[in-house]
């Protein structure tokens, strides 16, 4: 554990790895995520965090861009617990504006249920120009760090608006959501309702979405 805690131990350290978790991000980029984060610190931490394999570096200058190894991505399971573990502290948010579209995904994918038998295929979760690129195989979900690269034919793409995030991240009706245009799903549709209606409300947030007025 004192191993550990000596790498992303640190104030913030986490909270960079969290913001690689869908794909590569330039330091601009990261700077605006944290905003409280003084760019000092973050020039530090990201030092810190390539010197331990945690996270590489691509590119030069403003096209210098950083990205989790393998090592970096083994750290999902420990951020979800860390998220199931807070999430008891937050109050619910007042509105969808406060939840930002790349930690909202980063949720929703981070410590999904078994996947339904028979559900397969590449998908896109987007929000607000954020995407969460995940395969589907064998009733289990990895994720695909979107490179900024052309995008791959996705098996289905499902767009949702900040309401319609937050309302995922709270369990709410999928169809309900689609009637409002919050939850739009292109290419296979019965396949990409199967998996937002399956990893909605995800476990991590139990504790939060427990103190959301009931129906």
């Amino acid at each position: 554990m004192a191993s550990a805690l000596d790498v992303i131990g640190d104030r913030w350290a986490l909270l960079v790895v969290r913001e690689l978790m869908l794909g590569p991000r330039r330091f601009t980029e990261l700077a605006a995520a944290l905003p409280g984060m003084g760019t000092d610190i973050l020039s530090a931490r990201l030092r810190g965090l390539a010197d331990a394999g945690v996270l590489s570096r691509s590119g030069t200058g403003r096209r210098q861009r950083y990205e989790l190894t393998g090592r970096g991505r083994a750290l999902r399971p420990v951020l979800a617990e860390l998220g199931r573990w807070g999430a008891a502290r937050l109050d619910p948010p007042a509105s969808p504006s406060q939840v930002s579209a790349r930690t909202g995904l980063t949720t929703l994918v981070l410590d999904p249920p078994p996947l339904p038998a028979g559900l397969a295929g590449v998908f896109d979760i987007c929000c607000d120009g954020e995407i969460a690129r995940i395969e589907v195989r064998d009733r289990r979900l990895t994720l695909v760090p979107c490179d900024g690269g052309p995008p791959e034919p996705a098996t289905a793409v499902i767009d949702l608006t900040q309401a319609g995030l937050l309302g995922v991240l709270a369990g709410a009706d999928t169809q309900d959501m689609a009637d409002r245009s919050d939850l739009v799903i292109r290419g296979d549709r019965a396949a990409g309702t199967l998996l937002i209606s399956t990893i909605s409300a995800p476990s991590v947030l139990a504790a939060l979405t427990a103190k959301l007025p009931q129906p």
